[in-house]
């Protein structure tokens, strides 16, 4: 080992304290360089975050207004459905009495028919008992015209 003299000893330890320093402030340097690099990764991440934030609450309103909208058009179509619905019923409902009514109506002409039938019938029965009675009238005179002619005959001869 060198022998340091005395005096110089100081000069030394100060020397090895520049050499402590130096490479404290070349770690420092390389920290703060590190610090740096991570400050501006950390405001990149940041920018990211605050990018992703913004597009995470456009979507969530996005999803929120076409959530809204189908609801909407839900309610809107459930409204239209039951009006469709009750328009068939009522229409139901009123082809249903034209129904009751044409088969009224057609009961009372198949009513009427077999009225006018049945009278039309008791005209004909009415008819073959006068033409009876006529034929026999018809029979009763021409006997009587036989007669009057027998006796003219007999009479003018």
């Amino acid at each position: 080992m060198i022998d340091i003299p005395k005096a110089l000893l100081p000069l030394a330890n100060a020397a090895q304290a520049l050499q402590d320093l130096m490479e404290l402030a070349q770690k420092a340097n390389s920290l703060e360089q590190v610090e740096i690099e991570h400050t501006a990764k950390l405001k990149m991440i940041e920018a990211d975050v605050s990018a992703a934030t913004k597009r995470l609450a456009d979507v969530s309103k996005a999803a929120d207004a076409a959530v809204a909208d189908g609801a909407a058009r839900a309610q809107e179509a459930a409204k239209e459905a039951d009006r469709i619905l009750a328009a068939a019923k009522a229409e139901a409902f009123a082809i249903k009495g034209a129904a009751a009514d044409a088969a009224k109506a057609a009961k009372a002409k198949e009513n009427a028919a077999e009225a006018a039938e049945k009278k039309a019938l008791d005209a004909v029965k009415s008819a073959e008992a006068k033409l009876a009675a006529l034929g026999k009238e018809l029979a009763d005179a021409e006997s009587v015209i036989a007669k009057a002619t027998a006796i003219k005959a007999a009479m003018g001869a």
